[in-house]
Parts: C-alpha cells; sequence; structure tokens
C-alpha cells in the first residue's frame, strides 16, 4: 500500500529528512509529498515517510506547490491523485476523514490547473459534477458540468469535446441539439490518436452518422421522393446551417427540407411527417414549435386547413394568400419551389420499428387503463404505432388480446436494443484519471 501510495503521486521520498532536504531545494514533489502526507493520519506508509497529521501545514504546502510547479507537473500530479482516490483505490483502506482530506487536496490541484489553462483538468472536474464524484459524495450538477466541459473543449481537449458533445445530444446541463453535437463530435474525432478512447469516440461518431443514413434510406424507401446521392452525403456528413437547432435526427432532416439545405429541394409534406415522428418519438417543445408554425397560412400566418394541391405541403387560410405566396412568397415563390408531387412517408412496421419510443416488439407493462381495468398490470408486445391516433397497439402475452392504448398508459419492461458500441478495453476503462460513464442512445 505505501509503495503504491508514495512514488506514483509524489515521488520517492524515504525518510522525512529527505522530504524536508529537498523541500529547501525548491523541489515541487517534495511540497506535493508534504501537503499530502499532512493531509493523513494513516500509518500505513514507507518507514519513516509518514509526517505527523497537520491540515494547516497541508494547506501551506499545496497552495506552495500549485504556485510553483510547471503547468505539467501540477496536472499531472491532479490526474494521478484523482485517479489513486477514485479509481484504483490505492486509500481504499484509509480512514473516511484522511480520503476526505486527499479528496479536497486532489480537487484543489485540478482547479489550480484549470484556471492556468488546462483542459483535461476542467474535462475531469466536469466529470466529477456529472457522476457525483467525491469524498463524501458531492450532489450531481449537470449544468456546472456542462461548463466544465465546454471550458474543456474551447481548450482542445479532445475528451472534453466529447462530453461536450454527449452534453448536446443527451440534453445534460443543457438543451439537446444535435448539431453543436455532431460539431464537437467531430472535433474530438479530428484530433487523431492511438489511444483506446479515441477509437470508442470513433465509434460514436460511426454510430450517429449510421442513424443518419438509415434515415435516408427510409425516405427514400418509404416515400415518393428521390434524395440524390449527392444530397444524401451531404445531410449524413455535413455540416449544417448554424442556425439550425435539431433535438433529433428527424428535426435535422425537416430543416433540410424546410430551407432546402444540403441539396435537396424544399419539401413541406415531408417535413411536416418527420416532425410528427419527433413529436411522437422525442416529444420536445421545439419540434412540436415547429411543427405547429408549418401548420399555418404561409401567407398570413393563422392557422390555416387548406393546402397546395399540387404538394399538400404549404397551408393557406383563403384563395387571396395562396395567390400572393404561389406568385410572390416569402422571398421566393411558391411556383418555383412546389415539387408538384405529394410524398409522404407511409406508415410501415419497418420504418416505427426504430422511430417510436417503444420500438417494435419492446415489452411494455399495461397501467391505468379506465376502460379496461382489467388488462392493468398485464404484460404486452408493442406491435405497431398508430401516429395519426396517438396509440401503441399493443398485444397482451397472457391472452393475445390486440388493443391500442395512450402512451401515458404503458411502462417500458425491455426495449429492443439498439446498435451500440464496444466500450474499449471493458467497460471499467480508465483514461486521463476518469472512469468513462456509458451512453445507451435512446
Amino acid at each position: 500500500m505505501g509503495g503504491s501510495f508514495a512514488k506514483p503521486v509524489f515521488g520517492p521520498f524515504p525518510t522525512q529528512e529527505s522530504i524536508w532536504r529537498a523541500a529547501e531545494n525548491g523541489d515541487p514533489n517534495a511540497f506535493l509529498a508534504v501537503a499530502t502526507l499532512s493531509a493523513t493520519s494513516c500509518t500505513s506508509l514507507p518507514q519513516d515517510s509518514g509526517l505527523p497529521q497537520d491540515l494547516d501545514l497541508s494547506l501551506k504546502y499545496r497552495k506552495i506547490f500549485a504556485d510553483t510547479a510547471p503547468l505539467d507537473t501540477l496536472a499531472r500530479a491532479a490526474y494521478n491523485l484523482f485517479r489513486q482516490l477514485h479509481h484504483e483505490n490505492v486509500f481504499k483502506s484509509f480512514p473516511q476523514d484522511d480520503r476526505a482530506h486527499l479528496n479536497g487536496l486532489a480537487m484543489y490541484l485540478l482547479e489550480r490547473a484549470a484556471e492556468r489553462g488546462d483542459g483535461q483538468s476542467y474535462q475531469i472536474l466536469g466529470h466529477a459534477h456529472c457522476n457525483g464524484i467525491g469524498v463524501p459524495s458531492i450532489p450531481k450538477n449537470m449544468k456546472k458540468a456542462f461548463a466544465l466541459y465546454r471550458a474543456s473543449a474551447e481548450r482542445d481537449n479532445p475528451l472534453g469535446q466529447y462530453e461536450l458533445s454527449m452534453a448536446y445530444y443527451q440534453g445534460q446541463g443543457v438543451e439537446r441539439d444535435w448539431v453543436k453535437g455532431a460539431y464537437w463530435l467531430e472535433k474530438a474525432v479530428s484530433h487523431g490518436s492511438d489511444d483506446p478512447m479515441h477509437a470508442f469516440i470513433i465509434q460514436y461518431k460511426q454510430h450517429y452518422t449510421k442513424e443518419r443514413r438509415i434515415l435516408i434510406e427510409k425516405v427514400n424507401g418509404l416515400s415518393g421522393v428521390r434524395i440524390s446521392d449527392d444530397a444524401a452525403e451531404a445531410f449524413v456528413d455535413g455540416p449544417w446551417r448554424d442556425d439550425f437547432v435539431a433535438k433529433t435526427t428527424y428535426d435535422l432532416l425537416a430543416l433540410c427540407f424546410i430551407h432546402g439545405t444540403c441539396g435537396m429541394e424544399k419539401n413541406m409534406r415531408l417535413a411536416k411527417d418527420l416532425l410528427v415522428i419527433s413529436a411522437a418519438y422525442f416529444p420536445e417543445p421545439s419540434s412540436k414549435a415547429l411543427l405547429k408554425q408549418l401548420r399555418r397560412c404561409h401567407g398570413c400566418g393563422k392557422y390555416a386547413y387548406w393546402t397546395c394541391k399540387l404538394c399538400r405541403g404549404v397551408r393557406y387560410c383563403s384563395l387571396r394568400c395562396q395567390k400572393w405566396h404561389w406568385k410572390h412568397g416569402d422571398g421566393e415563390p411558391h411556383k418555383v419551389t412546389c415539387p408538384r408531387v405529394v410524398t409522404t412517408l407511409q406508415e410501415d412496421d419497418r420504418w416505427w420499428r426504430l422511430h417510436v419510443a417503444y420500438n417494435t416488439n419492446s415489452q411494455v407493462e399495461i397501467t391505468g387503463l379506465v376502460s379496461r381495468p382489467d388488462l392493468n398490470g398485464q404484460a404486452a408486445r408493442v406491435e405497431k404505432y398508430v401516429i395519426e391516433r396517438d396509440r401503441y397497439h399493443v398485444k397482451t402475452e397472457a391472452s393475445g388480446e390486440e388493443v391500442n392504448v395512450k402512451p401515458c398508459n404503458l411502462i417500458l419492461i425491455k426495449r429492443v436494443e439498439f446498435d451500440k458500441p464496444t466500450y474499449p478495453d471493458d467497460e471499467a476503462s480508465i483514461h486521463g484519471g476518469v472512469r468513462k460513464r456509458w451512453y445507451q442512445p435512446e
């Protein structure tokens, strides 16, 4: 225990005399040794190397170490102490109070390294606040973790950029934004490395790229539109407009159809179908707000029922608004952008299998049914999602009875698994003093 504690953290100092001699000569490792040893009362250290516990002395020398040590020495000491304390269990047998003092020392060193511009220190601090790591455990604070991840990413740290992208994808500490998530994930991949974590980050990029490619293939297969190969690649690989705020892949493709970007022709009908799917799969307020906007008159902005007879995508409240929009439009006449063909997504099990909240064959439990209380508590399998009625068509496992149920009357028991990346070096991999959390795309 003593060797693993003393050597990796602050170097070999076999006796108190050698520590003080090195400290008099201005050795930063000796300052760290004094700060660390005087913070603990544990006696299971190398013979004669221990110092009496003196918290004031520890506080004094940790400040001296942080002020005088080069940034790389400070950052490395902070990483090592954090890793040994929380991931390698070097101090597992130490008293709780001693581990709390050492945790305070590790967090102080990380904060000082971050103040001096070390990106990985920001990332580790963000990880600690994200997962509630500390002695004792600190409250989880996703907003603070996001701010720290962002500071790390802005200092060009690849792990910080990866964590920031996951925060945007998952909506942790910030509103979900897949455009920014893809941007920071691309930045993390661009660094290039032989490190196992870099291969893991690449797998995540491939996962989201595959998701966008599948969506393009589904739209091509289930609608009347044909997206060119160049447009498909532009959508899959990006980049997209900076002002796009997409909570899901469907929102992103819908925005491309609305604005005619990524080489795609404007198609309001397909955009609305995609937003309806998005609202059912991920009930984000922004998707519903955009869908509501598309249901308004393109001439005056009032809620409208009538649509263009050629494309069934653009709505109007009156013939007057339709004529104006056809000839003049809002920046571009509709007679130029109208595809003159109705393209829509048909309800199809192949489509819904991957794109509803409860996937086909997912196991659920029926609950809270007033009309059929006899079905409450029964397990069932999802057959499909009926989008027009916002109901799930489920089949009970006990009797085989098929019923349509609201989403609020279902509790997920087991979801059909998505393809997911393989974690490098087992799920307990440690990189830079941080155990990476697992993220299962929902």
